[in-house]
């Protein structure tokens, strides 16, 4: 950039020109000597021109130009200006102004002749400089001296760069054309952590009658009945293999969560605003600051509410009813959202793992005795039963460590359902649980208290493969529906039963109240809050007390493989910083 060029209209630019450079030129006035900023064309630069326009009428020699272009320094607005020293004291505050209206534009390079010294920090007009400077949030990286005389030395030429920068060079040039030496600085993009793509399949480009074939064509040896591994291993690489071949892993770039409301101007903007609200704390009789920081804040409601406006616009133009309803939820700050963890994931998964040490062997003893005539036993699935099952999956429920999501086997239902349902049957037959499925991605949920970093204030959220969860589903069923007919579960429990919920308890249990009350008696309340309720429950125990309930020894030993030789692995999104 070149500052007091002193070259008026009489100049052509295509005399100007360098080959490779753009040109925005600012011509001498009465009052001052003209500015030339020349920006590399591979920066896809572009001037501002309207914001140029005004402010040159308002006597300030500016030249505005945005740069759009990829890479580290992405987007960034170049001020070249020139201040004459016999300016208007109020020059300054028109220069804030300039600073206040580019600042949503992006960050801010200024590239200047002020004929302010900042050798004097402290006096008119190198205070007011700095001033200007730290309102655009931009710094000097060195004070050296841009002008000599003979019987003086100041610092009037610079390149004030924002905090987001490096700078790797910053110094005087040793020639110069006037008194002036011409500054020098080598401008990069802050250094960021390397972000690896994410590798996953596209699901969209699916011809799914061409899958449905080759998903029923699917073979497993059914000489192995005795042995749900080996038959659900053949099964599931064949349709990884068929997915490899319809849906191959392709890497796709990896998205930073930002804030939905938040956008970088805005951001520009909330840090204006903060700026103005200390000045104005330092200087409460300042009028002309209070209005700065009233327009500010009115910029940053605006901005957000305009943001808001077309998110929720698209929303509901998209006619997706659940995201809409999410958006508004956010927006009107109805929902809780969970902080990012910052706990190191190897050490809350060892954390998880040993929250329950087994006071007994960790092999579960299945108890000898013959069946009962009734007792209960895991009935085999119908192709038909597990077809349903699979139909009625969620769509958008969690995909487990196997990588074979709900909406897949759901849209498949048909054409998997007859080896599921040899698998499944081998498994209720055998006794034994597939090892697969006994592997589980468990995400750590902060609990909205205490220290981030300590893993005791994490809740496990374990998320097992979806047709490991099917099949639970369906034993579950059986086996309440067993205890119901019994009447093995008091009716005095309200959890986990089939129509029953909080708000049936709190009223059965006033009834109760109201009925004792109402014969004189006296009412009270023992409540109780078992900590960790679930993790302390022995499994030896547990299968004890299947036993007593009348389950027989095959459902026995399939519920103590079920809870023998599990696995799992704390996953959770990475945290990126700039």
């Amino acid at each position: 950039m070149l500052v007091e060029t002193k070259i008026d209209s009489s100049v052509t630019s295509g005399s100007l020109h360098q080959p490779g450079y753009f040109l925005n030129r600012q011509d001498r006035t009465d009052k001052g000597g003209g500015v030339a900023t020349f920006i590399k064309e591979s920066l896809q630069p572009k001037t501002l021109s309207a914001l140029q326009t005004k402010f040159s009428s308002k006597d300030i020699e500016v030249t505005v130009d945005l740069i759009e272009a990829k890479g580290p320094l992405q987007k960034v607005v170049i001020l070249g200006v020139y201040r004459p020293p016999s300016s208007r004291v109020g020059w300054f505050n028109t220069a804030k102004d300039l600073i206040l209206e580019t600042l949503p534009y992006g960050p801010i390079i200024i590239m200047r002749d002020i004929n302010a010294d900042l050798f004097k920090p402290q006096v008119y007009p190198g205070k007011a400089l700095l001033e200007v400077l730290t309102l655009a949030g931009t710094s000097v990286k060195e004070i050296f001296p841009t002008r000599i005389t003979a019987t003086s030395k100041s610092c009037i030429d610079i390149i004030a760069l924002p905090h987001h920068l490096n700078c790797s060079l910053y110094k005087a040039g040793s020639l110069a054309a006037s008194d002036h030496f011409p500054v020098q600085a080598n401008i990069t993009g802050r250094a960021r952590h390397k972000v690896c793509p994410v590798f996953k399949r596209s699901y969209r480009t699916i011809n799914y009658d061409d899958m449905k074939t080759l998903v029923a064509n699917i073979s497993i040896d059914h000489t192995n009945t005795d042995n749900p591994d080996i038959m659900l291993t053949q099964w599931h690489n064949s349709m990884i293999s068929i997915l490899d071949q319809l849906a191959p892993l392709k890497p796709f770039p990896r998205k930073r969560n930002k804030p939905r409301t938040i956008n970088s101007d805005i951001r520009f903007l909330l840090d204006q605003r903060k700026w103005l609200a200390k000045e104005v704390q330092k200087d409460p009789n300042n009028s002309k600051l209070k209005e700065e920081l009233r327009i500010a804040r009115r910029k940053v409601k605006s901005n957000i509410r305009r943001l808001q406006k077309v998110r929720g616009e698209k929303m509901l133009n998209e006619k997706d009813t659940k995201g809409a309803w999410k958006y508004i939820r956010e927006v009107t700050f109805t929902i809780k959202k969970d902080p990012p963890n910052r706990v190191d994931p190897v050490s809350i998964n060892n954390f998880f793992a040993t929250t329950v040490q087994a006071s007994s062997p960790t092999v579960l003893q299945v108890p000898q005795s013959c069946d009962p005539k009734d007792c209960f036993n895991i009935n085999n699935l119908s192709n038909y039963k597990v077809e349903r099952m699979l139909s009625n999956l969620k769509v958008d429920t969690a995909t487990g460590p196997d990588d074979l999501p709900a909406f897949l086997l759901k849209n498949l239902a048909k054409e998997i359902a007859p080896n599921i349902s040899v698998i499944m049957n081998s498994s209720i037959n055998s006794g034994l649980f597939p090892q697969t499925w006994k592997k589980a991605n468990v995400t750590a949920v902060w609990k909205n208290k205490g220290s981030k970093t300590d893993p005791a204030n994490y809740r496990p959220i374990s998320i097992l493969p979806v047709l490991a969860r099917t099949m639970e589903k369906e034993i579950a069923r059986q086996l309440s529906t067993y205890c119901i007919s019994k009447e093995i579960i008091p009716q005095q429990q309200f959890g986990f039963r089939a129509n029953s919920s909080c708000e049936i308890a709190l009223l059965h249990a006033l009834d109760g109240w109201m009925r004792a009350i109402d014969k004189g008696d006296m009412v009270g309340a023992l409540l109780v809050d078992l900590s960790k309720a679930f993790d302390t429950v022995p499994h030896q125990k547990l299968i004890m007390e299947l036993a007593d309930i009348g389950c027989g020894m095959l459902s026995l030993a399939w519920f103590a493989n079920y809870l023998s030789d599990r696995f799992q692995r704390v996953v959770q999104p990475p945290i990126y910083t700039e």
